[in-house]
């Protein structure tokens, strides 16, 4: 549980990342997965718009 935490926490803005990882773990917070909704819109944009 607390390594699941602090990935979260170090990465951050890149929750994107991180959500995926720690549900092969099987740890994924509720919280990371609602950020991880927000920041996946922000990287799709920017995926599709790199500039």
């Amino acid at each position: 549980m607390v390594k699941g935490r602090s990935l979260v926490g170090h990465l951050g803005f890149s929750n994107a990342v991180s959500v995926p990882q720690s549900r092969r773990t099987g740890e994924a917070p509720a919280t990371a997965e609602a950020k991880n909704i927000r920041n996946c819109r922000r990287f799709e944009r920017k995926r599709t718009n790199p500039g």
